[in-house]
């Protein structure tokens, strides 16, 4: 808009100045003229043979005179003017035609927003059924946030970043600052930007749990190759991962690009109230910035309170209007 403000003054600045240059000139020009039309002769004194001078005449020239200039001076502004209305109404056309970005999310625990997810398998476990081998995996919960753009042409390069992290229990509050730290997007292989097409979306990967205790691992794996009709014994599958598996927690973290080199936590076992603070950009499209407030312990750990918070107001609908 900046540039658009100091275009249409400098169009302006640049052609003002010659137009009441002309009109003044020509204005001057005329008032001599018609002043030497009265002075130029010498002045009888004598009353009785002296010509009279008809002022009104005189003056009712010189208010032609002005008018015209005036006219000529509006007239002159038109091609500024013009400029003016094409300068905005360009800036306004490009400002209706951008992107938009807006959340949508569920805080019902179901899918897309809620998913149970097999996280990667135990490589020190191997288990032989009816000569196939069986791979034992970690259970998890993944939570998700919907980026639409509701805007009229596609947002480009939009990425979503960590600014920091706030741990808050018992009125204590500590904050882990992510110098800010790129998230996935779901279903992508690499912490790369995407593009959102108008009325489109992409789901964000924002926060993620893992189970690791014997139990839960073993029910979650008899139930998943169930699936495929494939029966395993779950005590006996209790009794490996006892053998096998050093630990025995849940834990959580953010969907960041290699945690470890920078700095951040490969886990959190923190229970209580969490504030994970994002920040969504793109190339061609305003920022949005929010907050997720995740309410989570060890005994519910796949159920944890999730909301999403932006300009103090809650998201909590995934109704995109033109879907």
């Amino acid at each position: 808009m900046i540039k658009y403000i100091l275009l249409s003054a400098l169009i302006f600045s640049s052609a003002i100045p010659s137009s009441f240059a002309d009109w003044n000139h020509a204005n001057a020009n005329d008032m001599t003229t018609a002043l030497s039309g009265v002075t130029s002769s010498p002045i009888n004194t004598n009353i009785s043979t002296a010509i009279p001078v008809d002022r009104n005449l005189n003056t009712s020239s010189n208010t032609r005179i002005l008018a015209n200039e005036y006219v000529r001076f509006i007239v002159s502004l038109g091609p500024i003017l013009a400029s003016l209305v094409a300068l905005y109404l360009g800036y306004w056309k490009k400002r209706w035609e951008r992107p938009k970005l807006k959340l949508f999310f569920r805080e019902e625990h179901k899918y897309p927003y809620f998913d149970l997810i097999a996280f990667n398998p135990y490589e020190n476990i191997d288990i032989t059924l009816s000569g196939r081998a069986i791979k034992i995996y970690r259970p998890g919960l993944n939570v998700r946030i919907k980026v639409g753009n509701i805007g009229k042409s596609t947002a480009k390069n939009v990425q979503a970043r960590v600014e920091k992290i706030e741990l808050v229990s018992s009125g204590n509050k500590q904050t882990k600052y992510y110098h800010p730290t790129i998230i996935k997007w779901s279903g992508e292989k690499e912490w790369n930007p995407v593009d959102i097409v108008h009325q489109s979306y992409f789901f964000l990967d924002t926060f993620f749990v893992i189970n690791e205790m014997t139990d839960v691992i073993a029910a979650f794996n008899v139930d998943l190759y169930k699936q495929s009709n494939i029966y395993i014994d779950e005590q006996i599958l209790k009794d490996i991962l006892k053998e096998t598996i050093s630990s025995d927690e849940s834990y959580w973290n953010v969907w960041v690009d290699s945690p470890s080199i920078r700095g951040i936590p490969p886990k959190y076992d923190f229970q209580g109230k969490i504030a994970v603070h994002i920040v969504i950009n793109a190339e061609n499209c305003d920022p949005i910035k929010f907050k997720v407030e995740i309410g989570w312990s060890v005994d519910k750990w796949s159920q944890p309170s999730v909301k999403i918070v932006q300009n103090n107001e809650i998201i909590n609908t995934d109704d995109m209007g033109g879907q």
